[in-house]
Protein backbone atom coordinates (compact mmCIF):
# COMPACT_ATOMS: atom_id res chain seq x y z
CA UNK A 1 0.00 0.00 0.00
CA UNK A 2 1.26 3.51 -0.78
CA UNK A 3 0.69 5.82 1.77
CA UNK A 4 1.91 9.98 1.89
CA UNK A 5 4.53 10.00 4.55
CA UNK A 6 2.76 11.59 7.99
CA UNK A 7 5.77 13.11 9.14
CA UNK A 8 5.46 15.96 6.34
CA UNK A 9 3.34 18.80 8.14
CA UNK A 10 0.48 18.90 5.28
CA UNK A 11 -0.11 15.38 5.84
CA UNK A 12 0.22 15.05 9.75
CA UNK A 13 -2.40 18.25 9.53
CA UNK A 14 -4.81 16.87 7.77
CA UNK A 15 -4.96 13.38 9.71
CA UNK A 16 -5.01 16.07 13.01
CA UNK A 17 -8.15 17.15 10.93
CA UNK A 18 -9.90 14.21 11.66
CA UNK A 19 -11.28 13.77 15.25
CA UNK A 20 -11.45 10.38 15.32
CA UNK A 21 -8.07 9.99 14.21
CA UNK A 22 -6.52 13.01 16.82
CA UNK A 23 -8.76 11.16 19.58
CA UNK A 24 -7.11 7.62 18.49
CA UNK A 25 -3.62 9.23 18.15
CA UNK A 26 -3.47 11.08 21.76
CA UNK A 27 -5.34 8.49 23.68
CA UNK A 28 -2.82 5.87 22.44
CA UNK A 29 0.18 8.01 23.01
CA UNK A 30 -0.62 9.61 26.20
CA UNK A 31 -2.39 5.86 27.52
CA UNK A 32 -5.45 7.51 28.36
CA UNK A 33 -8.76 7.72 26.81
CA UNK A 34 -9.91 10.88 25.31
CA UNK A 35 -13.10 12.12 25.01
CA UNK A 36 -12.95 14.88 23.46
CA UNK A 37 -10.38 17.03 21.42
CA UNK A 38 -9.43 20.49 19.45
CA UNK A 39 -6.43 21.24 17.58
CA UNK A 40 -5.08 24.48 17.17
CA UNK A 41 -2.51 24.10 14.54
CA UNK A 42 -0.09 27.07 14.24
CA UNK A 43 1.01 27.81 10.35
CA UNK A 44 3.57 29.52 8.57
CA UNK A 45 3.86 30.19 4.15
CA UNK A 46 6.16 29.46 2.10
CA UNK A 47 6.79 31.50 -1.08
CA UNK A 48 9.32 29.86 -3.63
CA UNK A 49 11.17 33.21 -5.18
CA UNK A 50 10.45 34.25 -7.38
CA UNK A 51 6.72 32.90 -7.65
CA UNK A 52 5.60 30.97 -10.62
CA UNK A 53 1.92 29.49 -9.93
CA UNK A 54 0.55 31.54 -7.15
CA UNK A 55 -2.10 28.67 -6.65
CA UNK A 56 0.83 25.88 -6.39
CA UNK A 57 3.58 27.73 -5.21
CA UNK A 58 2.01 29.77 -1.98
CA UNK A 59 0.73 27.38 0.25
CA UNK A 60 0.55 27.16 4.22
CA UNK A 61 2.60 24.62 5.34
CA UNK A 62 2.87 23.85 9.03
CA UNK A 63 6.09 24.16 11.45
CA UNK A 64 4.21 21.40 13.24
CA UNK A 65 3.88 23.53 16.06
CA UNK A 66 0.30 21.89 16.90
CA UNK A 67 -1.95 22.53 20.09
CA UNK A 68 -4.72 20.26 21.38
CA UNK A 69 -6.94 20.98 24.28
CA UNK A 70 -7.88 17.25 25.73
CA UNK A 71 -10.63 16.22 28.00
CA UNK A 72 -10.00 12.61 29.19
CA UNK A 73 -12.31 10.34 30.39
CA UNK A 74 -11.76 11.15 34.18
CA UNK A 75 -12.74 14.67 33.52
CA UNK A 76 -9.56 16.20 33.45
CA UNK A 77 -8.49 19.11 30.68
CA UNK A 78 -4.86 19.48 29.29
CA UNK A 79 -3.08 21.47 26.83
CA UNK A 80 -1.15 18.43 24.34
CA UNK A 81 1.71 20.51 22.16
CA UNK A 82 2.59 17.99 19.35
CA UNK A 83 6.17 18.71 17.47
CA UNK A 84 7.00 16.40 14.14
CA UNK A 85 10.78 17.28 13.16
CA UNK A 86 12.24 15.38 10.53
CA UNK A 87 16.18 17.11 10.68
CA UNK A 88 18.04 17.78 13.85
CA UNK A 89 19.06 20.84 13.73
CA UNK A 90 20.73 22.87 16.50
CA UNK A 91 18.27 25.87 16.55
CA UNK A 92 15.00 23.48 16.64
CA UNK A 93 15.46 23.43 20.74
CA UNK A 94 15.86 26.68 21.32
CA UNK A 95 13.11 27.47 18.81
CA UNK A 96 10.62 24.99 20.59
CA UNK A 97 11.64 26.64 23.74
CA UNK A 98 10.08 29.90 22.63
CA UNK A 99 7.04 28.36 21.24
CA UNK A 100 6.66 26.14 24.56
CA UNK A 101 7.18 29.28 26.78
CA UNK A 102 4.49 31.27 24.62
CA UNK A 103 1.98 27.97 25.61
CA UNK A 104 2.95 28.43 29.17
CA UNK A 105 2.43 32.24 29.27
CA UNK A 106 -1.04 31.78 27.65
CA UNK A 107 -4.73 31.75 28.91
CA UNK A 108 -7.04 29.37 27.58
CA UNK A 109 -10.65 29.80 26.66
CA UNK A 110 -12.52 26.99 26.58
CA UNK A 111 -16.50 27.33 26.54
CA UNK A 112 -16.56 31.42 27.53
CA UNK A 113 -14.52 30.33 30.58
CA UNK A 114 -10.61 31.21 31.35
CA UNK A 115 -8.52 27.82 31.94
CA UNK A 116 -4.37 27.62 32.43
CA UNK A 117 -4.11 23.95 31.87
CA UNK A 118 -1.36 21.89 32.32
CA UNK A 119 0.83 20.91 29.31
CA UNK A 120 2.00 17.78 27.80
CA UNK A 121 4.72 17.34 24.96
CA UNK A 122 4.91 15.02 22.24
CA UNK A 123 7.82 14.96 20.33
CA UNK A 124 8.05 12.82 16.70
CA UNK A 125 11.53 12.93 15.21
CA UNK A 126 12.89 11.96 12.19
CA UNK A 127 16.35 11.44 14.16
CA UNK A 128 17.84 8.99 16.90
CA UNK A 129 18.91 11.08 20.55
CA UNK A 130 22.13 9.45 21.92
CA UNK A 131 21.82 6.93 24.19
CA UNK A 132 18.11 6.73 23.81
CA UNK A 133 17.08 3.33 21.89
CA UNK A 134 13.58 3.25 21.70
CA UNK A 135 11.12 4.27 18.96
CA UNK A 136 9.04 5.77 21.85
CA UNK A 137 10.06 7.11 25.63
CA UNK A 138 7.69 8.90 28.06
CA UNK A 139 9.89 11.53 30.32
CA UNK A 140 7.82 11.00 33.87
CA UNK A 141 7.48 13.54 36.56
CA UNK A 142 6.92 12.50 40.05
CA UNK A 143 6.43 14.17 43.27
CA UNK A 144 9.15 13.30 45.78
CA UNK A 145 8.88 14.04 49.75
CA UNK A 146 13.02 14.96 49.59
CA UNK A 147 12.72 14.20 54.00
CA UNK A 148 11.75 11.04 53.20
CA UNK A 149 12.54 10.11 50.33
CA UNK A 150 9.09 8.99 49.47
CA UNK A 151 6.94 9.51 46.36
CA UNK A 152 3.67 12.05 46.91
CA UNK A 153 1.30 10.39 45.53
CA UNK A 154 -1.06 13.54 45.61
CA UNK A 155 -1.10 15.93 42.72
CA UNK A 156 -1.10 19.79 42.85
CA UNK A 157 -2.56 22.64 40.99
CA UNK A 158 0.75 24.48 41.65
CA UNK A 159 3.15 21.95 40.58
CA UNK A 160 0.86 20.75 37.71
CA UNK A 161 0.92 23.87 35.71
CA UNK A 162 4.80 25.03 36.05
CA UNK A 163 5.93 20.91 35.30
CA UNK A 164 4.83 18.83 32.43
CA UNK A 165 5.24 15.00 30.89
CA UNK A 166 7.21 14.70 27.30
CA UNK A 167 6.66 11.50 24.89
CA UNK A 168 9.37 11.45 22.42
CA UNK A 169 9.08 9.08 19.40
CA UNK A 170 12.31 7.98 17.39
CA UNK A 171 10.93 6.78 13.74
CA UNK A 172 14.21 5.64 12.85
CA UNK A 173 14.30 3.13 16.02
CA UNK A 174 10.43 2.03 15.06
CA UNK A 175 10.80 -2.26 14.33
CA UNK A 176 8.67 -4.57 12.60
CA UNK A 177 6.83 -4.90 15.88
CA UNK A 178 2.85 -5.09 15.23
CA UNK A 179 0.99 -6.15 18.94
CA UNK A 180 0.05 -3.60 20.81
CA UNK A 181 -2.04 -0.57 20.22
CA UNK A 182 0.81 1.77 20.42
CA UNK A 183 3.20 -0.53 17.78
CA UNK A 184 0.22 0.01 15.41
CA UNK A 185 0.48 3.71 15.62
CA UNK A 186 4.35 3.82 15.15
CA UNK A 187 4.07 1.34 11.92
CA UNK A 188 1.88 4.39 10.64
CA UNK A 189 5.31 6.65 11.49
CA UNK A 190 7.67 4.01 9.84
CA UNK A 191 10.39 5.78 7.69
CA UNK A 192 12.30 2.63 6.28
CA UNK A 193 9.85 2.52 3.02
CA UNK A 194 10.33 5.68 1.27
CA UNK A 195 8.87 5.32 -2.57
CA UNK A 196 12.53 6.63 -3.55
CA UNK A 197 15.85 8.25 -2.42
CA UNK A 198 14.19 11.51 -4.39
CA UNK A 199 10.66 10.99 -2.89
CA UNK A 200 10.31 10.27 0.84
CA UNK A 201 6.81 11.63 0.99
CA UNK A 202 5.77 8.80 -0.04
CA UNK A 203 6.31 5.57 1.41
CA UNK A 204 5.19 1.75 1.38
CA UNK A 205 3.23 0.98 4.48
CA UNK A 206 3.46 -3.19 4.31
CA UNK A 207 1.16 -4.31 7.01
CA UNK A 208 -2.44 -5.51 6.86
CA UNK A 209 -4.28 -3.43 9.93
CA UNK A 210 -7.14 -5.24 10.78
CA UNK A 211 -8.04 -2.77 13.81
CA UNK A 212 -10.35 0.10 12.36
CA UNK A 213 -8.49 2.76 13.76
CA UNK A 214 -5.12 2.06 11.85
CA UNK A 215 -7.09 1.53 8.98
CA UNK A 216 -8.96 4.84 9.15
CA UNK A 217 -5.29 6.55 9.21
CA UNK A 218 -3.68 4.45 6.27
CA UNK A 219 -7.24 5.27 4.18
CA UNK A 220 -6.32 8.83 5.10
CA UNK A 221 -2.70 8.69 4.04
CA UNK A 222 -3.17 6.71 0.81
CA UNK A 223 -5.68 9.21 -0.61
CA UNK A 224 -3.52 11.96 0.23
CA UNK A 225 -0.84 9.93 -1.77
CA UNK A 226 -2.94 9.35 -4.91
CA UNK A 227 -4.11 13.13 -5.10
CA UNK A 228 -2.22 15.24 -7.58
CA UNK A 229 -2.59 18.60 -5.89
CA UNK A 230 -2.07 17.12 -2.74
CA UNK A 231 1.44 15.51 -4.46
CA UNK A 232 2.20 18.91 -5.42
CA UNK A 233 1.85 19.96 -1.97
CA UNK A 234 4.13 18.02 -0.67
CA UNK A 235 6.68 18.50 -3.55
CA UNK A 236 6.20 22.00 -2.37
CA UNK A 237 7.04 21.22 1.12
CA UNK A 238 10.21 18.92 0.25
CA UNK A 239 11.58 22.38 -1.43
CA UNK A 240 10.63 24.13 1.36
CA UNK A 241 12.52 21.96 3.43
CA UNK A 242 15.70 21.38 1.18
CA UNK A 243 15.83 25.30 0.72
CA UNK A 244 15.54 25.42 4.69
CA UNK A 245 18.13 22.98 5.01
CA UNK A 246 20.57 24.14 2.79
CA UNK A 247 20.07 27.81 4.19
CA UNK A 248 20.63 26.11 7.48
CA UNK A 249 23.92 24.10 6.14
CA UNK A 250 25.32 27.43 4.78
CA UNK A 251 24.67 29.16 7.11
CA UNK A 252 26.41 26.63 9.34
CA UNK A 253 29.31 26.82 6.74
CA UNK A 254 29.72 30.05 7.07
CA UNK A 255 30.14 29.94 11.13
CA UNK A 256 32.64 27.20 10.57
CA UNK A 257 34.30 29.00 7.97
CA UNK A 258 34.40 32.05 10.32
CA UNK A 259 35.63 29.93 13.38
CA UNK A 260 38.63 28.58 10.96
CA UNK A 261 39.87 31.79 10.10
CA UNK A 262 39.15 33.23 13.81
CA UNK A 263 40.87 30.33 14.70
CA UNK A 264 44.09 30.15 12.57
CA UNK A 265 44.08 34.35 12.76
CA UNK A 266 44.51 33.60 17.25
CA UNK A 267 47.28 30.86 16.03
CA UNK A 268 49.20 33.39 14.03
CA UNK A 269 48.91 36.20 16.86
CA UNK A 270 49.98 33.39 19.73
CA UNK A 271 53.04 32.25 17.44
CA UNK A 272 54.11 36.30 16.74
CA UNK A 273 53.58 36.76 20.62
CA UNK A 274 55.76 33.40 21.32
CA UNK A 275 58.20 34.87 18.69
CA UNK A 276 58.24 38.16 20.66
CA UNK A 277 58.81 36.80 23.86
CA UNK A 278 61.49 34.46 22.81
CA UNK A 279 63.46 37.96 21.03
CA UNK A 280 62.55 39.27 24.52
CA UNK A 281 64.18 36.90 26.17
CA UNK A 282 67.50 36.93 24.21
CA UNK A 283 67.36 40.81 24.47
CA UNK A 284 67.05 40.32 28.22
CA UNK A 285 69.56 37.94 28.80
CA UNK A 286 72.20 39.50 26.10
CA UNK A 287 71.71 42.68 28.85
CA UNK A 288 71.88 40.61 31.49
CA UNK A 289 75.43 39.72 30.14
CA UNK A 290 76.61 43.34 29.31
CA UNK A 291 75.66 44.20 32.83
CA UNK A 292 77.43 41.49 34.37
CA UNK A 293 80.54 42.62 32.17
CA UNK A 294 80.41 46.55 33.36
CA UNK A 295 79.78 45.29 36.85
CA UNK A 296 83.40 43.28 36.42
CA UNK A 297 84.88 45.88 34.95
CA UNK A 298 84.15 48.30 37.88
CA UNK A 299 85.16 45.82 40.48
CA UNK A 300 88.62 45.68 38.61
CA UNK A 301 88.65 49.59 38.04
CA UNK A 302 87.73 49.92 41.86
CA UNK A 303 91.03 47.32 42.76
CA UNK A 304 93.00 49.41 41.02
CA UNK A 305 92.19 52.85 42.70
CA UNK A 306 89.85 54.56 40.86
CA UNK A 307 87.39 56.64 43.23
CA UNK A 308 83.47 55.82 42.95
CA UNK A 309 83.16 59.26 40.76
CA UNK A 310 85.69 58.08 38.30
CA UNK A 311 84.19 54.81 37.76
CA UNK A 312 80.84 55.85 37.56
CA UNK A 313 82.20 58.73 34.71
CA UNK A 314 83.46 55.72 33.23
CA UNK A 315 80.99 52.74 33.36
CA UNK A 316 77.83 54.57 33.12
CA UNK A 317 76.53 52.72 36.22
CA UNK A 318 75.38 54.77 39.54
CA UNK A 319 76.56 54.77 42.71
CA UNK A 320 74.39 52.15 44.01
CA UNK A 321 75.82 49.87 41.75
CA UNK A 322 79.40 49.80 41.98
CA UNK A 323 80.17 47.20 44.20
CA UNK A 324 81.70 49.46 47.32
Amino acid sequence: MLIANPMYDVVFKRLMENERVARFFLSTMLNQNVVDVLFHPQEFTYKKDPPQDEKVLCVSIFRVDFVATILSDNGERKKVLVEVQKSNEEDDVLRFRKYLARQYAKVDIINGERFILPITTIYLLGFKLEGINTPCAKVERSYIDMVSGKRIEAKNYFMEQLTHDSYVVQTEFISDRFQTRLDQLLSIFEQKNYFSDNIKYLKFYNYDPEDNEIRAITDILQKIGANKEDRERLEIEEEAHRIEAARYKAHFGEIESAKKKLEASLKEKEEVIAENEEALAAKDEALEKQRQTILNYAKYLLSTGKSAEEIIAETGLNKEEIPL
